[in-house]
């Protein structure tokens, strides 16, 4: 039973077939029901009970919501864009559970003072009181959340998130509409939240389990420190948000707050449809900066702001159309006084809709003190002067003083940004070293995308770097984008899964088809899809060139061996262009198989430079070197990657105490004693995170391929060489076509005959005797 339960969940919640687009829709269903809970609360309080009741739910959740910003601490942004996991979720969860304890103080701190000090009545302490620790179940679920997010499953935390808020507003209504008690009803709503999120998050923290990270101590409290400042602007932002109520609250009666807490709806419904667009790409910006891709991280935030004028443009003129009196109809009061007020919360809306957005790009740079001053200055000037206006201009006063301070918050961000994007974009240009070769092919990619509706398939992993990187030029370039890819564990799972997606309709729908890692897998739909549409295929290996020149699974004339060849011939006619990771494989498909060279674009490799940075471990790097020369290979242990050569030059060097070798990957102690390798570390297995740590402290690095007589092996660029690039490591190389396509003998690039364990010796001792080891 308890599997039923799960399967149930995995494919109502886990399973998706295009989890971006699947993310876009549930995050705004999850906006839109969160901003609707103040509102329909209020609506059933206006309809069914007392007015000023309608008015403590609307303090009560601009309290809540205050509250909630010590409780998040703004950190969710920063978890998000923390794309080369400085910190781990370790970090992440401990430090929610301070920030959630001290939410509940400040609660209690909150509630008391506006008893002493505003008369609040019980009922209304009750019901700010009730509504933040609501608050603080979201915050502390949010840390799972944001962690789901930043491994690209928004969408499963924005589903959970809906279905949470259209239950809780369900629950309340029925319960006040039957009860009549609006304090009662609010705790009834809250257990059951309570334990649906429990059992709706229960899976995904399964499915996505993070194992104890060994370098989280210490952390948190570095992680506290540094988020200081945008807890500190998260506050301030929530309260600039909500400044208007505060201010009406303090000087007018609960029944004339009421009416300007309707009108103040819209400010909510024009933030969280903003933010909606805002949070699913706010990942690919961070990566888009990791990258240094600056002219798309300016180019989206443009038009995120022209969205957000959109938005806005529609919104004022629904108000006049029809907007003011279906707000009038549903709340059952009279607006009509009230139509330039409307349009002016409309424009505020859209004004912090904007500084939301800012706000978080100024988080994804890193550069939160900005907040300090800023946020600062806007906030004293509206507890300043803000009842001052009200009572001398009236509300529409107020609501255009407001604006004016928006407007100008949002001009002085803009030009923060702009200037610290240019900034940034200029130092990496003058800090860069080499030029990026793969600029050309990403460029081909585009231009066949570029404006077309575009389908993705890939019976890898949707993680796997190679499609990672597939998905991201597709996704900038095309007019429309799905996919049909799975993160299951099981490659058999994956691969049916596809089938049947492949046996659907989302083909018809494509002009692109673009068919990932191992397409020979797909190969019976390439004749019927290649007669219609554009296919591009990703040619990353050959099933005959891996299983009978590469692993020797069987001989050339072998039947296994023919029908293999076959299907890669197939696979390579029934496509328009074919993406290969060298040229020289290229020449070799193009020879072998025979089909048109013509067909053939190069598209390298690239390492995660999300985990792969060497500033990133900098300090570690510096503090741990301990004199000598260390040298460092990982890897599967394929065959091509000639290991034998390798351990044959340690053990040539093996008397010398000066040199350190790490072998990272799974040796056979069978047929190796390491007792033969007394200046070598082995390592099995390595996390990536912890596998970067050791290149780190390498002074130089082993990449291969060192095998002489697999041909694949002089065809293709070992993996492992763009990670040391992305490092900026010193790295040997087989001298082979393919490393010298990608690579030049300089400072940093050594080659080496193939084969030769003597070569890679005498490379590594002259290194030694040159002072390499700095």
């Amino acid at each position: 039973m308890e599997i039923s339960k799960k399967n149930f969940f995995r494919r109502l919640y886990l399973n998706s077939k295009n989890p971006g687009r699947s993310a876009y829709f549930w995050n705004m269903l999850a906006a839109l029901t969160s901003s609707f809970q103040s509102m329909l609360f209020m609506l059933v309080l206006t309809r069914f009970g007392e007015i000023e009741a309608a008015s403590y739910i609307a303090i009560g959740f601009a309290a809540a919501n205050l509250a909630m910003t010590v409780g998040k601490v703004g950190v969710r942004n920063f978890q998000v864009t923390d794309v080369s996991e400085k910190y781990c979720f370790q970090n992440y969860r401990n430090l929610r559970y301070l920030t959630v304890a001290g939410m509940l103080v400040f609660t209690l701190v909150y509630c008391a003072f506006n008893v002493v000090y505003k008369q609040y009545v019980p009922v209304k302490t009750a019901t700010v009181a009730l509504l933040c620790i609501y608050k603080a179940i979201e915050s502390m679920e949010d840390v799972w959340h944001g962690r789901l997010q930043q491994l690209g499953r928004l969408d499963i935390s924005a589903k959970i998130w809906a279905t949470r808020n259209v239950l809780f507003i369900a629950e309340f209504i029925v319960c006040y509409l039957c009860l009549g008690d609006l304090i009662l009803s609010l705790i009834i709503s809250i257990v059951t939240t309570l334990v649906l999120s429990l059992l709706l998050n229960r899976i995904p923290r399964r499915e996505y389990q993070i194992t104890p990270s060994p370098e989280s101590n210490g952390k948190t409290k570095t992680l506290l420190v540094e988020c200081i400042p945008v807890a500190f602007a998260t506050f301030l932002l929530m309260y600039i948000s909500n400044a208007p109520k505060y201010i009406i609250d303090s000087v007018v009666s609960d029944q004339e707050q009421t009416y300007f807490n309707i009108l103040f709806m819209v400010i909510y419904v024009v933030t969280l449809l903003s933010n909606f667009m805002f949070n699913p790409v706010l990942n690919r910006m961070a990566h888009w900066r990791e990258r240094g891709e600056y002219k798309k991280l300016l180019r989206r935030i443009l038009r995120l702001i022209i969205t957000v004028a959109g938005i806005v443009a529609v919104g004022i003129l629904f108000a006049e159309v029809i907007g003011r009196r279906l707000l009038g109809w549903i709340y059952g009061v009279s607006l009509e006084g009230y139509r330039t007020e409307l349009d002016l919360m409309m424009i505020a809306g859209g004004l912090i809709a904007i500084l939301n957005l800012l706000y978080m790009i100024i988080i994804l740079l890193r550069k939160q003190a900005i907040f300090y001053v800023l946020f600062t200055a806007v906030s004293l000037i509206l507890v300043g002067s803000g009842k001052n206006i009200l009572r001398s201009y009236e509300l529409k006063g107020l609501c255009v003083y407001y604006i004016g301070i928006l407007l100008l918050a949002d001009i002085i961000m803009f030009l923060c940004v702009f200037r610290l994007i240019r900034k940034e974009r200029r130092e990496n240009a003058d800090s860069k070293s080499g030029t990026d070769k793969t600029g050309d092919d990403m460029k081909r990619m585009s231009d066949i995308a570029a404006g077309k509706k575009v389908l993705f398939l890939s019976t890898k992993n949707r993680d796997y770097i190679r499609n990672l990187q597939e998905i991201r030029i597709l996704q900038d370039a095309a007019g429309d984008y799905e996919e049909i890819v799975f993160s299951d564990k099981s490659y058999i799972r994956r691969v049916l899964k596809v089938w049947r997606g492949c046996l659907g309709g989302a083909w018809k729908r494509a002009d692109v088809i673009f068919v990932g890692f191992a397409p020979q897998l797909l190969f019976p739909f390439l004749k019927k899809w290649n007669a219609q549409k554009t296919i591009i295929i990703d040619f990353f290996i050959s099933m005959y060139d891996t299983c009978v020149n590469d692993r020797s699974y069987f001989k050339k004339k072998s039947l296994p061996a023919r029908i293999l060849h076959r299907i890669d011939k197939k696979v390579l006619e029934n496509c328009s262009h074919v993406i290969v990771d060298t040229a020289a494989d290229g020449r070799y498909f193009a020879e072998e198989f025979q089909v048109s060279g013509e067909k053939m674009e190069v598209l390298y490799l690239e390492a995660d430079t999300g985990i792969y940075d060497k500033n990133k471990y900098a300090a570690r790097q510096k503090d741990n070197r301990v004199g000598g020369l260390s040298v460092l290979y990982f890897g599967s242990i394929l065959p091509l990657q000639g290991v034998e050569v390798i351990l044959k030059a340690q053990r040539l060097l093996k008397d010398r105490s000066d040199i350190r070798f790490t072998m990272i990957g799974p040796i056979d102690e069978k047929t190796v004693r390491k007792e033969d390798y007394p200046n070598t570390v082995f390592y099995e297995w390595l996390s990536q995170p912890e596998l970067a740590a050791q290149i780190a402290q390498a002074n130089l690095c082993l990449a291969g391929h060192f095998h002489p007589t697999i041909d694949k092996a002089k065809r293709t660029i070992p993996g492992k060489a763009y990670i040391y690039e992305a490092m900026e490591k010193k790295m040997i190389l087989g001298d082979n076509p393919a490393n010298r396509e990608l690579f030049g003998e300089d400072e940093r690039h050594f080659f080496v005959e193939m084969g030769n364990a003597d070569a890679l010796a005498e490379v590594i001792e002259m290194m030694t005797e040159n002072g390499v080891a700095d």
